[in-house]
């Protein structure tokens, strides 16, 4: 679901701009991403959803960049997790900080 909204904003952004970028999805599974980046979809990992594939597919097209992020700073989390106090306040502070310094 991310990649699909990445890649809509991807095309937003680019008509407005006329000039090409490349987003980049933040992953903290090692795993994950050496699934991604190789593309070697084996017995153990038969189970995966199609909608892996398609990340994997647009990855290999080159539409877009995998970063590995810590796990302690996926900010996703913050919106699919319930966390902590201290780690929610973290995450609405470091918001606020990429608000202050956007406008």
């Amino acid at each position: 679901m991310v990649q699909k909204n990445a890649l809509y904003l991807k095309q937003l952004i680019e008509e407005i701009i006329n000039e090409e970028i490349k987003p980049c999805l933040l992953i903290d599974n090692t795993s994950t991403i050496c699934l991604i980046k190789s593309g070697n979809f084996s017995g153990r990992s038969k189970h995966i959803d199609s909608k892996y594939l398609f990340t994997c597919e647009n990855f290999k097209k080159g539409l877009f960049n995998i970063e590995h992020c810590n796990t302690e700073e996926q900010l996703a989390d913050m919106f699919t997790k319930a966390l902590q106090a201290n780690k929610f306040k973290y995450f609405v502070d470091f918001l606020r900080s990429v608000g202050k310094f956007l406008s």
